[in-house]
């Protein structure tokens, strides 16, 4: 979820973009993150957050996989990074309501608690993988 936040800029520049255009990137996966936070909130109420809140999370998880992989220059990682901030900033507005619709009053802070120090894990494996991958490529991908 904030995998790429941390390390879209080192890896920007380890493919070639210039320094000081490669935090443009994270500018634009934040400003497309405040859309994804904001919009998806107000169609939520139409369509149902289960019903929103599963297809953004897949497209994020998707756009990483085929979008990030694939990535070389500084217009497919703005892609990237307008995309995945749209899905992942839908992901972060629509999980707690979700949670909360489906919680007693009283339980849902556990729950909320719950989610985050669950779905914590996979990325501090995945910051481990990038470190592994750093060490044995001789490239290095710091957290911006």
């Amino acid at each position: 979820m904030f995998t790429p936040f941390c390390y879209i800029v080192s890896y920007a520049t380890d493919q070639g973009v210039d320094p000081t255009t490669a935090f443009y990137i994270l500018a634009v996966l934040n400003l497309a993150s405040v859309f994804g936070r904001i919009a998806p909130a107000h169609i939520a109420d139409a369509f149902g957050r289960f019903a929103l809140l599963v297809p953004c999370a897949c497209l994020a998880g998707v756009s990483s996989l085929v979008l990030w992989t694939t990535a070389h220059s500084l217009a497919q990682l703005m892609t990237y990074a307008a995309l995945y901030g749209l899905f992942s900033g839908a992901f972060n507005a629509l999980i707690v309501p979700c949670i909360a619709q489906i919680s007693d009053i009283r339980e849902i802070g556990m729950r909320i608690g719950l989610l985050y120090s669950i779905i914590s894990f996979p990325y501090v494996h995945i910051a481990r993988a990038l470190e592994l991958v750093e060490h044995s490529a001789d490239t290095r991908y710091e957290p911006a």
